[in-house]
């Protein structure tokens, strides 16, 4: 069983679990970007410059 599962349920008293109020305070910091990101193209770069004087 997956720890998010149930998350997103309501419980019959109506009272959020901890989870739940986690859940919704993280998700006030939550936005969309409209910046792409190449992440093996980053990963790459950064192990270029790691390990690139290494033969």
């Amino acid at each position: 069983m997956n720890k998010t599962e149930g998350l997103y349920e309501n419980r019959a008293d109506g009272i959020e679990t901890p989870e739940q109020k986690a859940l919704r305070e993280l998700q006030r910091f939550r936005k969309r970007s409209d910046v792409e990101i190449d992440y093996k193209a980053e990963l790459a770069k950064a192990r270029e410059e790691k390990y690139g004087c290494i033969d």
